[in-house]
């Protein structure tokens, strides 16, 4: 067996200068490096690049590739929803309006706006629009427990009701599987008593219970 001893040349310091030499080439070879890269990636994307045009859809600007107008149809997308990203002062409100303003004007769609900070006030007056005031002081208030024929998406529109009424429940406290057979028998007697009854009173949690104790006659 025979040992080879190879003797390690000492590493040198490197001077400041010889130190800030070397900096600068690797700055200037990454910078080379990304150049090109980016030039053959602009090349590959202009030559597949997607302009979105939909008859009679709405502009949202222009392609940053192509500088082609964007119009944008959102119901013949795949998925119509978006949402705007931004720093503060940016223009996202701006740009909320804008396409608000477009869709209106141009379009036959439906829009409603949930603003808690009243923003768009001053918008919806001057388009015409209807404001709905919800507070505890408004005449207005959303009735959690109305229910109709067409009410939900499913083929079962009391089925629909139910649940929402246990999630609404369950937002408020802890909802036991007790509790949660009691609300379903409720809301299901309810209905019935509306609907084979025929009553046309609104019910609502304050005279939920004084329906509850007139069913007991009627339910068989």
């Amino acid at each position: 067996m025979i040992d080879i001893f190879k003797k390690e040349t000492p590493k040198r310091e490197l001077t400041e200068e010889e130190k800030k030499e070397r900096t600068q080439k690797w700055i200037k070879a990454k910078n080379e490096l990304w150049e090109k890269v980016n030039r053959q990636t602009e090349a590959v994307a202009s030559d597949y690049v997607q302009d979105i045009f939909h008859r009679n859809g709405i502009s949202f600007g222009n392609n940053s590739i192509s500088g082609n107008v964007i119009l944008v149809d959102r119901n013949q997308l795949m998925n119509g929803n978006s949402f705007i990203l931004g720093t503060s002062g940016s223009g996202k409100s701006m740009e909320a309006k804008n396409e608000i303003i477009n869709l209106i004007l141009a379009t036959d769609a439906d829009v409603i706006i949930i603003d808690p900070e009243r923003e768009y006030v001053p918008l919806v007056n001057a388009l015409h629009g209807e404001r709905v005031v919800l507070s505890a002081s408004s005449d207005n208030h959303i009735n959690a427990l109305d229910i109709n024929a067409e009410y939900g998406e499913g083929k079962n529109p009391l089925t629909d009701k139910v649940e929402f009424i246990l999630s609404l429940c369950e937002q408020i406290d802890e909802v036991t599987p007790k509790q949660k057979s009691i609300i379903d028998r409720c809301c299901r007697y309810t209905s019935y008593y509306m609907w084979k009854v025929g009553s046309n009173r609104k019910i609502t949690l304050a005279n939920k219970f004084s329906f509850k104790m007139q069913m007991i006659t009627v339910l068989p």
